[in-house]
């Protein structure tokens, strides 16, 4: 990595040197936040650093906001000049600006919608942000991909992934790449992984990795957690309570008005989980949402924005249950660590993150029971 002097930027320019290559910033109440793609780094600027760092995405006149910062505080320009020099030298310390380090490539997602060919078969699902028409000449391939995935959607296709079933029994499936399934079987075991793989790959909002949910009260809940803390099977849980079910892998957060985009496909539950719901730990698996209650509501069109984001944990017998009110700045790191694709949706999706760290009261919950969690979720004026 190389790292130029900030001061040498602002001789050769007269300007702000501009950030470095996946360099996010977004502004907050009381500074501002940067996301740094290279290293996955979350850092938070007090006021100062932020009005600094703001001028450099924004390639501003250096001598014009020394002038205005000056009267603007009555302070002189000389003592503005050398703290901005000072907050530059520590961001160029820090590789926010000037660092030669490529930003990730991306795998941009791009499966467009073409023409229907005469005896193609189709169906198109709605997840998240996009309707994905699935086609085959084998009809029997689109209706396997109803059964699987269960989200029909009679929306105007977004991506097209064709599948092509071979002469040996192997299905083809061409995304924006190809996937090689042995059988049949086989692609309904790993079908959804393919579909949620498209998804954290969203250009346009926030996917997080988070089960979504409306309660009984008519709130929009999300419920972002790492894998294995109990997400899904506390969201079968709640379904099972008559919370209607928006998905329990991704809640896309539409950057423009933080409304949420459902995913209501089947709920990933182990053996153990489909015990807890009182299932056969013989169906684990992606397990239809109505086989945990059959009069369960399941979401298909955009929610309200999120009236509260609780990040659950289950932590067995031995643990001890905690409900947490996180502050701003620990709610922001919740929100960015559980983002799939921060990466492809860059800095309007920090900014959204800002805003629901900011604006939804954001909770951490231990249990040690399903009726704790429910309990809990109680406390905090949800009825389950």
């Amino acid at each position: 990595m190389v790292i130029d002097s900030s001061r040498r930027h602002l001789t050769d320019r007269g300007r702000f040197p501009e950030v470095s290559p996946g360099i996010l910033f977004a502004a907050t109440g009381d500074g501002g936040v940067v996301y740094d793609l290279v290293t996955e780094q979350l850092s938070f600027l007090n006021p100062t650093g932020a009005a600094v760092l703001a001028e450099c995405v924004g390639g501003a006149s250096f001598d014009a906001a020394v002038v205005e910062w000056s009267d603007a505080a009555n302070v002189p320009e000389d003592r503005i000049r050398s703290d901005v020099e000072r907050a530059l030298e520590d961001f160029s310390t820090t590789g926010f600006i000037g660092r030669d380090t490529a930003a990730p490539d991306l795998a941009i997602p791009s499966a467009p919608v073409g023409p229907l060919v005469d005896g193609m078969s189709t169906t198109v699902q709605g997840v998240g942000a996009h309707r994905i028409r699935f086609t085959s000449t084998d009809p029997a391939l689109p209706s396997l991909v109803d059964a699987i995935i269960g989200l029909a959607s009679s929306g105007a296709p977004t991506a097209e992934f064709t599948m092509v079933a071979e002469s040996d029994g192997s299905i083809r499936l061409v995304t924006d790449t190809e996937w090689l399934f042995t059988d049949r079987a086989q692609l309904e075991g790993q079908l959804v992984t393919v579909v949620n793989d498209f998804v954290a790959r969203t250009l346009t909002d926030a996917v997080l990795h988070a089960a979504t949910l409306r309660s009984p009260t008519g709130d929009t809940v999300i419920f972002p957690a790492d894998p294995g803390s109990g997400k899904s099977t506390l969201a079968g849980l709640l379904v099972r309570r008559g919370w209607a079910y928006g998905g329990d892998e991704s809640a896309t957060i539409r950057c423009e008005d933080t409304m949420v985009l459902p995913c209501a496909k089947p709920i990933d539950l182990d053996a153990a989980s489909c015990v807890v719901l009182g299932l056969g730990a013989e169906i684990a698996g992606d397990v239809a949402v109505r086989r945990i209650n059959p009069e369960a509501v399941i979401l298909d069109e955009p929610l309200d924005p999120p009236a509260a984001i609780v990040s659950p944990c289950y932590v067995g017998s031995d643990g001890e249950p905690a409900v947490q009110r996180l502050e701003t700045t620990d709610a922001l790191v919740q929100l960015v660590g559980s983002t799939l694709n921060l990466r492809y949706v860059g800095t309007p999706g920090l900014e959204t993150l800002v805003r629901l760290a900011e604006g939804v009261p954001v909770h951490r919950i231990a249990y040690r029971s399903s009726a704790e969690a429910c309990e809990q979720l109680a406390a905090l004026g949800f009825d389950s």
